[in-house]
C-alpha cells in the first residue's frame, strides 16, 4: 500500500522561566543604529500579545560581521580564477579571521557591553571568520537593551520582535545580526515518506532502491571497484535537529553489506546548546542523511552537528549546526536537508557561513525543496506553507551552495531479486504529495559562472544545479528509521534524499582530487553543457508545478526543474577532476608513428611531455578517458603495420603501462565509453580490410572480449556516438575499397546487438558526429570516395534517435570538409574547424571555421585558425574554450602549433588565438581529457 504522506512537519519550542519579574536595565544614552535583518520577514505580528517580561530566551547569538567584505568577495572569485595566485587555494578559519575578522579588542568591547546589559554569556567563539557571542536574558532585558518590543503566541510558543534591534553606533559594521531573538521562521526538513516494510525490503508487490541499486542505476560501481569509496581524511558533515539511534544505522549497514561507519558510533557535535535527544520527525531526516551519505562514500567519516531547536527554534538551531561545521573545518562536504521561507534571515545568517565554507574549500549541498515551483511562503503567524506563487528555497539558492533537485522514474527491477538492471530515462519529480523545488531566486543575483545552454540570461540565480532520485514511490529509497525505539525499514523520497547522495559524491571527488574541492558549482557549469560526455544525464521530461503554481519545464541542457540532470557517478567524478588534455602519438611525416605524449594545461597555456612514452609508437589510434581516471590507448598504425596492442595512461604517475590486447588489430576504428564504464571498439581497418567486428574492454580486468554479434556493414573511418539513452549510434565510414558508406546502425548495450536504422542521405567516410543537447546527432562533411582526391562534402545531416532517421540541415557548411574537427560549445552550438576541401585550389588544407546553430539549423562563419590544418585534434577546455592542436598543413612535416578558440554570443565574433607550442609535431594524434 502506498502512503505518500509528507513528513515535512515543523515544531518550535521555547523554555519559559517562572522567575520573578526582573527590573528592566536602562539602556546607555549613546547613539544607536538599526541592525537590519534581525526581525521576521513577511510575518504579521500585530495581533500577538506582549511576551511576559520575565520569560527567558536562553540562547541568542550575536554574530560578528566580515570586515573588508569587498576584499573577502574578491578572494572567493580569485579562488575560482585560474589566472590568480589564489586559484584553488584553501584557507583555514584562523587565516580568514586574521584578514577579515574583528580585533580582539572589538570582540571584548561587544562582550563587555552585553555584560553591562546584565545578560548571561553562555557561549562564545573568537578567532574564526564567523565569530559570535551567545547570551541569555529575559524579555525585559532584551527589550531594554535592543529597543524592541517582543510579542508571542502563547498557544504555539512562537515569539518575535516587532522592531528591528538597535545597537550602539560604535558597533556599526561590526555586528552581522542576532540569531534567536525570534523563532517564527518555521523552517522545514525536506523528506517524503511512502511506507514501512519488513527487512526483506519489499513492500507488497513493489520495491525501492537499496544502495546497490543506486550503484547500478547511477553507475558508481566502477569507482567502487577501483577503490574510490570515500575520502577518509575529510569527513561528511550532517546538519541535524535531532540525535539518532545508532542501531538504525547499524541495521542499514548490515542489511546492505556496507562497512560500519567511521567512527562507530558516529560522532555527535552539539551546537548552540545541549544535545536535544531523539526527536521525531527530525530523527528520520538525520538518519536518511547519514545512511545515504555513508552508502555513497562508505569509507568517509561522518560527523553530525546537532542544533537544539528546543532552545531557539528551527532556523536558529540549524544555523548553529552550520556554524559548528564551518568553524570546525574538518569536513569537506556538508549536507543540509532544510528549507525555510525567510529570505532575509537566509541572507544575514546563512550566506556568510556558506561564503566562509567556500573559502575553506568545503562543499555544501542543500535540498531544493519538496513543494515544486510553489516553494514555501510565510503565513501572517510566521508559519511556512506551500506558496501560491513561484518561490524557491533561498538557502539552496546561495551561490556557494549546490542546490539538489529531484527526479522520478520506473526502473527495471525484475523478480525474484528485485535488483536494478540498468538505466532508464528519468523525468522531473512531480507528484500530488510533492515535487522538486526549482525556479529563480528573489534575492541572489546570477553568479558569473552560471552560464550555458538553457540557463536564463541575466537576472537572478537559478536553481537547482543538479538532481537525484526524489520520488518516494518511483521508485523511492530505503532507510532504517527509529520508530518508538524499534528499527523499521521505510521507503522515502524528497530532495533531502538527493542532498546526502550528492554530499557523498562530493566526498568521492575529494578522494579522487586528493584534496577538498570546495564549491563545485563553477566546475558543474563548465561540464554541464557537454551532457552525457561529462557524466550528466539530461532530464527532458516533465515540470515542477505544484499547489496550482505553474512549474518550470525540463528541456535540453540546463533547466529550473532538474538543473543539469542526474549523474553517471563514475564518469562525472572522473571528468570533474580531469581538467587537462592528453595528446598522444600521431605522425610527423604521414608515415612514421610517434611514441610521445603530452598534456595541455589551460590555466598556463602550456604543453608538458609525460614522464613516460607510449609503449608502442602509433597513430590513427583511439584514446578514451575511463571512469577511474586512467586513459585507454588502443590499436593504430605502427612501424610494423597495424597493432592490436593497448595500454593505459596513469595520470598520477604520468606513465603508460601495457594492458590486454584487442582481439583484432585495427586502426581508423572507434572507441566509445559506455554507461557502465566499459569501452566499445567498433570496426576499423584490419589486416584483411575494413572490419565488421566489435569488442568490449573491461577496465576492471584489462581484457578485451570479441562480441558474438557483428556490425551489419564493414566500416573504417566511421563515427560512433553515445546517445542519451545509453545506446551507440554508428554512422558512415568507408568500405574495404575506400567507398563512403551511407548506412547507420545502433548498438544496444543490454542486448549486445547491432540494429540497422535509417540511412543518411549521402555516403560519408570520415565525417564528424556530435551529440547535441537535444539528443540529436549532427553528422557533418566527410568524403564519398577515399581513393581519389574528390568527393568531400559540404552537407550535414541530423539523426533523430526517436524516429531513427536522418534529415539534411537547413543550411550546409560554407565549404566541403574532410579530416576536420568539431567541438560542442557550452551554448549548444558546434564549432567546425579546419579540414581539407576540394572546393579550394589544389585540395588545400583549411584555416577557416564555422559554427552550427541548432536554433536556425544552419552554419555561421566564425574566426579562422592561425594555421591551416587538417587531421587535427580538438578538445573542450574547462573554461568553455576549445583547444585545436597539431594536424597537417599543405606540406609536410606535421604541425606543432596550437590555437584556443574563444566563443562569442555572435558566432561571427568568435576568435582563435595561438597558445603554447606542442613538444612534438603530430598529425593523426588522439586527445582526451586527463588529470
Amino acid at each position: 500500500m502506498k502512503y505518500g504522506v509528507s513528513t515535512c512537519i515543523f515544531a518550535l519550542f521555547l523554555f519559559v522561566s517562572t522567575l520573578p519579574q526582573m527590573v528592566r536595565p536602562t539602556f546607555a544614552e549613546e547613539p544607536t543604529i538599526t541592525l537590519e535583518g534581525s526581525r521576521p520577514n513577511g510575518a504579521d505580528l500585530s495581533k500577538l500579545e506582549p511576551a511576559p517580561p520575565d520569560m527567558i530566551i536562553p540562547h541568542i547569538r550575536m554574530n560578528f560581521a566580515i570586515q573588508n567584505p569587498t576584499e573577502f568577495k574578491q578572494l572567493l572569485e580569485d579562488q575560482q580564477n585560474p589566472a590568480s595566485p589564489n586559484f584553488n587555494k584553501e584557507f583555514t578559519p584562523q587565516q580568514l579571521h586574521a584578514r577579515f575578522g574583528e580585533s580582539e579588542s572589538q570582540f571584548s568591547e561587544v562582550k563587555n557591553w552585553l555584560l553591562q546589559q546584565h545578560f548571561l554569556i553562555v557561549d562564545e567563539t573568537y578567532g574564526r571568520a564567523s565569530d559570535f557571542i551567545a547570551f541569555s536574558g529575559t524579555i525585559a532585558q532584551i527589550e531594554a537593551a535592543f529597543h524592541v518590543r517582543i510579542v508571542w503566541d502563547k498557544s504555539t510558543g512562537r515569539y518575535a520582535n516587532l522592531d528591528a534591534p538597535q545597537i550602539p553606533a560604535r558597533f556599526s559594521g561590526l555586528i552581522r545580526g542576532l540569531v534567536g531573538i525570534y523563532n517564527t521562521g518555521g523552517g522545514q526538513m525536506l523528506l517524503q515518506r511512502s511506507g514501512q516494510s519488513t527487512p526483506n525490503i519489499i513492500i507488497g508487490p513493489e520495491t525501492g532502491f537499496a544502495p546497490q541499486d543506486v550503484y547500478t542505476f547511477y553507475n558508481e560501481t566502477p569507482l567502487i571497484t577501483a577503490g574510490i569509496t570515500g575520502d577518509s581524511t575529510h569527513c561528511i558533515a550532517v546538519l541535524a535537529l535531532s540525535d539518532f539511534a545508532d542501531s538504525s544505522v547499524n541495521l542499514f549497514d548490515s542489511t546492505f553489506n556496507l562497512p560500519a561507519p567511521t567512527p562507530n558510533p558516529i560522532l555527535r557535535v552539539p551546537s548552540g546548546g545541549p544535545n536535544p535527544g531523539e526527536i521525531a520527525p527530525y530523527e528520520t531526516e538525520v538518519l536518511t542523511d547519514i545512511e545515504w551519505a555513508h552508502a555513497i562514500a562508505p569509507s568517509a567519516p561522518i560527523k553530525v552537528y546537532i542544533g537544539n531547536n528546543y532552545v531557539i527554534g528551527n532556523d536558529a538551531a540549524i544555523t548553529d549546526a552550520l556554524q559548528g561545521a564551518v568553524n570546525a573545518n574538518s569536513c569537506g562536504s556538508i549536507v543540509m536537508s532544510y528549507g525555510n521561507c525567510d529570505s532575509v534571515y537566509d541572507q544575514i545568517n546563512f550566506s556568510p557561513l556558506f561564503t566562509q565554507a567556500a573559502n575553506q574549500h568545503q562543499s555544501v549541498y542543500v535540498a531544493a525543496g519538496d513543494t515544486g515551483a510553489a516553494g514555501l511562503a510565510m503565513l501572517p503567524n510566521g508559519t511556512c506553507v506551500p506558496g501560491t506563487s513561484q518561490n524557491v528555497n533561498e538557502i539552496s539558492a546561495d551561490p556557494n551552495v549546490t542546490s539538489v533537485g529531484g527526479t522520478q522514474f520506473t526502473p527495471s527491477m525484475p523478480a525474484p531479486s528485485y535488483a536494478d538492471v540498468g538505466f532508464v530515462a528519468e523525468s522531473v519529480w512531480d507528484e500530488l504529495t510533492g515535487a522538486t523545488g526549482g525556479g529563480v531566486s528573489s534575492i541572489f543575483p546570477q553568479p558569473s559562472w552560471q552560464t550555458g545552454l538553457g540557463v536564463p540570461v541575466g537576472g537572478n540565480r537559478d536553481v537547482p544545479d543538479v538532481a537525484m532520485l526524489g520520488s518516494s514511490d518511483m521508485p523511492g529509497a530505503f532507510i532504517v528509521d527509529d520508530v518508538l525505539g524499534a528499527d523499521v525499514f521505510e521507503r522515502i523520497g524528497g530532495t533531502s534524499l538527493g542532498a546526502p547522495i550528492w554530499a557523498g559524491i562530493g566526498n568521492l571527488l575529494s578522494q579522487k582530487n586528493a584534496a577538498k574541492v570546495g564549491n563545485i558549482n563553477p566546475r558543474l557549469y563548465q561540464m554541464g553543457p557537454q551532457g552525457i560526455g561529462m557524466g550528466f544525464r539530461d532530464v527532458q521530461i516533465g515540470d515542477n508545478h505544484f499547489n496550482g503554481v505553474l512549474g518550470f519545464p525540463a528541456g535540453p541542457g540546463y533547466d529550473e526543474a532538474t538543473g543539469w540532470g542526474t549523474p553517471n557517478i563514475s564518469k562525472f567524478v572522473s571528468n570533474f577532476v580531469s581538467t587537462k588534455v592528453l595528446v598522444s602519438g600521431g605522425t610527423s611525416n604521414d608515415s612514421t608513428p610517434e611514441p610521445t605524449a603530452q598534456t595541455y594545461d589551460y590555466s598556463s597555456g602550456t604543453f608538458t611531455t609525460t614522464t613516460g612514452n607510449l609503449n608502442r609508437a602509433r597513430y590513427a589510434h583511439t584514446q578514451t578517458l575511463l571512469n577511474d581516471g586512467r586513459v585507454l590507448i588502443a590499436g593504430g598504425s605502427v612501424a610494423a603495420g597495424i597493432t592490436a596492442a593497448a595500454e593505459l595512461y596513469n595520470p598520477a604517475t604520468k606513465t603508460f603501462t601495457v594492458t590486454g590486447s584487442m582481439k583484432k588489430a585495427r586502426f581508423y576504428h572507434q572507441a566509445t565509453l559506455l554507461e557502465d564504464g566499459t569501452v566499445l571498439i567498433t570496426g576499423g581497418s584490419g589486416v584483411t580490410g575494413s572490419e565488421t567486428t566489435a569488442e568490449i574492454y573491461a577496465p576492471s580486468t584489462g581484457i578485451f572480449t570479441l562480441l558474438t554479434n557483428t556490425m551489419n556493414d564493414t566500416r573504417a573511418d566511421h563515427r560512433a556516438v553515445l546517445l542519451n539513452d545509453g545506446r551507440v549510434l554508428i554512422v558512415g565510414g568507408e568500405t574495404a575499397t575506400g567507398i563512403g558508406i551511407s548506412s547507420a546502425e545502433i548498438y544496444d548495450p543490454i542486448q549486445k546487438t547491432f540494429v540497422p536504422v535509417g540511412s543518411m542521405n549521402a555516403k560519408r567516410g570520415g565525417p564528424t558526429a556530435t551529440l547535441l543537447p537535444s539528443g540529436k546527432v549532427l553528422v557533418a562533411g566527410g568524403y564519398v570516395n577515399a581513393t581519389c582526391c574528390t568527393g568531400e562534402l559540404a552537407t550535414a545531416e541530423l539523426f533523430d534517435p526517436f524516429a531513427e532517421t536522418f534529415s539534411y540541415t537547413t543550411g550546409q557548411m560554407s565549404t566541403q570538409r574532410v579530416y576536420h574537427a568539431t567541438a560542442l560549445l557550452d551554448n549548444g552550438q558546434v564549432l567546425v574547424a579546419g579540414g581539407q576541401s576540394n572546393g579550394t585550389a589544389n585540395n588545400a588544407t583549411l584555416a577557416t571555421a564555422e559554427v552550427y546553430d541548432p536554433g536556425s539549423n544552419a552554419f555561421v562563419p566564425t574566426g579562422s585558425m592561425t594555421h591551416v590544418r587538417d587531421i587535427l585534434v580538438a578538445s573542450m577546455l574547462p573554461n568553455g574554450k576549445v583547444l585545436v592542436a597539431g594536424g597537417q598543413g599543405n606540406v609536410l612535416p606535421a604541425l606543432n602549433t596550437a590555437d584556443v578558440y574563444t566563443p562569442a554570443a555572435n558566432p561571427a565574433a568568435g576568435a582563435f588565438a595561438p597558445t603554447g607550442i606542442m613538444n612534438r609535431k603530430a598529425a593523426f594524434a588522439a586527445a582526451s581529457g586527463s588529470q
